[in-house]
């Protein structure tokens, strides 16, 4: 069976020369059904292989519970990937970082005190445990078993967060004593101490850059002179951070780059060439600046928008883009073959008529379908054994008079602050001032309850450690609140959730209406009257909207619409006064 082998600074599929013309797809970023057109417009495009991570979050929701099916079928799209006739460059390394929640690394993990992406004993037995799952699921589709996974990856990006030589060596051997036998590789940037600590002797390194191709090329000949230059990650778009200007890369540029690669030798893989999307609460996000932001603004958590289109060369909704066509253009020059015709898209979009609600479910009147949780201090979302979503914490307090000063420690990540169901206002880490002054009277018992949002997981750095909720407590001028209830709002499902036709209240509640569809034909919510919260249709959690942009649309996939629909919406704040959602038959991101 074919193997990935080097000769001569060369690449060869056994003795067949095999130059890698790559880029990435997620399988867990496409709704069921949609792939397959995707891969081929890949392969029309000129590409020979795929790369894909692999999301043990998804995989391994909790410990000790797997899920493959679904967004998480893992098989079914390597058998679609062999199928349309591509090779894949497999990452399934625990930590992925790809703009997702913790960058891939189940939130469970927060439950003990371990040391991330290190040979900890702790870490390495989880690591181990879903290795032992993981890899029987993905060895069958080796190359040398006649599948399309032609090199496997070690980890992503290590040399960006640590430099524990012993944990690298151990995920290479674990990989290879449980059957992999193609090549491993690993994937890092430039700077010299990423190099160091993320490269791992006798195996093949990649190096991830923007746009100098030349360079790049050069620096992986130096570090790997054995080895043909591999460009895992070519970043020719960029995933955009809410509330930040959109600002897509230049097609030019970016054709110019890959031109550059090709001409220089590189094995170039374009992050992404397809995009996806970021569905349910499964977004990850930064703590830094803005693109753009001024020199002097200062460092700030931003979350990923729920859209994960990038500018990719295949938008979300997996159509081919002007940056498509133009690379397309680049890489046939390059062969010295004319460009051959493009396949006919048989696509379409729709625009159903606008939905107006005919019902609503107040949160504060559903409390009691949720769990609820007593507790001393705030617990935190991973001593709620909570993935996502939000938790309502609860405490009572005495009323001193006017300007009671509540100070909320470090929360994570947005706070709404009620008393006595009164909204007060709102506490978003690193953007308001943590404290907020509450009126009271004098003798009065203050409900004070406290709606905290886990905005998604920091992906990327030392901080992918930290645990959501309000982890340090809440004080009353100097003093700690104690005696708390934690009412935990994973809205996994909206099962359960008691509808009324009463539209006369204020406050945080879910929104229903119904639709009809064409099945099987996309489209897009313009959520542009709403404020924050997030959708569901058919039961599916499309994922978050918020009205600070720049992504004011989310994507509806075909494959998820029936001819009758039904969709609920969170809106955390007010609902528009027509009581309705709209849909539009394109992306609106500004």
């Amino acid at each position: 069976m074919p193997l990935l082998n080097f000769k001569n600074k060369m690449s060869y599929l056994d003795d067949e020369p095999f130059y890698i013309i790559s880029g990435d797809i997620h399988y867990f970023r496409i709704y069921p059904g949609g792939l397959k057109r995707r891969l081929e417009l890949m392969k029309a495009f000129g590409l020979n292989t795929v790369q894909t991570y692999v999301p043990w979050n998804l995989h391994e929701p909790e410990k000790g519970q797997f899920n493959f099916e679904g967004l998480c079928d893992l098989e079914g799209f390597l058998k679609l990937v062999d199928e349309v006739g591509l090779k894949c460059l497999f990452r399934p390394t625990p930590y992925i970082c790809s703009e997702w929640d913790k960058g891939g690394l189940p939130y469970w993990l927060g439950k003990e005190k371990m040391a991330l992406r290190s040979h900890d004993e702790k870490y390495m037995k989880h690591v181990k445990d879903y290795y032992d799952v993981l890899c029987p699921k993905f060895i069958p589709y080796l190359s040398t078993n006649g599948g399309p996974i032609i090199a496997v990856t070690v980890e992503n990006e290590y040399g960006s967060y640590g430099n524990d030589h012993i944990y690298m060596k151990q995920l290479a051997d674990m990989l290879t004593e449980r059957g992999v036998d193609v090549p491993l590789y690993t994937s890092d940037g430039t700077c010299n101490f990423m190099m160091k600590f993320g490269l791992v002797d006798g195996i093949w390194g990649g190096f991830n850059y923007r746009l100098a191709s030349a360079e790049t090329i050069e620096i992986a000949k130096q570090q790997r002179p054995d080895f043909p230059p591999l460009l895992p990650e070519y970043w020719s778009g960029r995933a955009v951070h809410k509330g930040e200007p959109y600002c897509p890369r230049d097609v030019k540029e970016v054709a110019d780059g890959y031109e550059a690669a090709l001409v220089n030798g590189g094995m170039l893989n374009f992050y992404m060439f397809t995009g996806g999307t970021n569905f349910g609460f499964l977004n990850g996000a930064n703590f830094g600046k803005t693109f753009n932001a001024p020199a002097d603004a200062a460092n700030k958590y931003i979350p990923i928008t729920t859209s994960y289109d990038v500018v990719a060369l295949i938008n979300e909704q997996g159509l081919p883009t002007e940056k498509y066509f133009e690379c397309r253009k680049r890489l046939w020059k390059y062969l010295g073959q004319p460009e051959p015709p493009m396949p006919k898209l048989d696509y379409s979009v729709q625009k159903p008529q606008d939905v107006t609600f005919d019902s609503v479910a107040y949160l504060f009147d559903n409390l009691d379908n949720f769990k609820c949780t007593k507790s001393v201090v705030p617990m935190t979302f991973e001593e709620l054994d909570q993935d996502y979503g939000y938790v309502l914490y609860r405490t009572y307090v005495d009323g001193f008079g006017d300007g009671c000063e509540f100070t909320f420690l470090n929360p994570k990540d947005r706070v709404d602050v009620y008393a006595n169901g009164e909204f007060k206002g709102t506490v978003m880490r690193d953007r308001d001032s943590d404290t907020m002054a509450i009126d009271t009277k004098v003798g009065e018992k203050v409900k004070l309850e406290l709606l905290v949002e886990n905005c998604g997981r920091i992906n990327y750095g030392y901080r992918i450690a930290e645990q959501k909720g309000l982890p340090e407590g809440v004080l009353l001028s100097i003093a700690q609140l104690y005696n708390w209830e934690n009412i935990s709002l994973s809205f996994k499902t909206l099962d359960g959730l008691k509808y009324t036709k009463d539209f006369g209240k204020k406050g945080p509640a879910f929104y229903k209406g119904t639709f009809k569809a064409k099945p099987g034909v996309d489209t897009f919510l313009d959520m542009r009257s709403f404020n924050k919260g997030f959708v569901f249709v058919n039961g599916f959690n499309l994922g978050r909207h918020w009205n600070v942009g720049p992504q004011y649309t989310l994507y509806v996939p075909g494959e998820l619409l029936k001819e009758e629909n039904v969709i609920e919406v969170f809106e955390q704040y007010e609902a528009p006064e027509d009581l309705k959602v709209k849909f539009t038959d394109k992306a609106i991101i500004e």
